[in-house]
């Protein structure tokens, strides 16, 4: 048996407003993931299973840009 999937509930209560933040400086998914404590797998995890995390992911980058 794998370790549990990552949900919402394990990151940050701030985690959309540190999100914001980091990429309305201009800042990258990698700095993102390490400002929330995940990896990779655990991104594309909630990515694949929290449409509001996809949401975020999509507003974050576009502030980024």
């Amino acid at each position: 048996m794998g370790r549990p999937r990552t949900t919402l509930a394990k990151l940050p209560k701030d985690w959309r407003d540190k999100m914001s933040q980091i990429a309305g400086e201009g800042g990258s998914d990698i700095e993102i993931k390490c400002a929330l404590g995940i990896g990779w797998r655990a991104w594309d995890t909630l990515k694949a299973d929290s449409e509001e995390f996809r949401d975020a992911v999509k507003e974050a980058q576009a502030l980024c840009q």
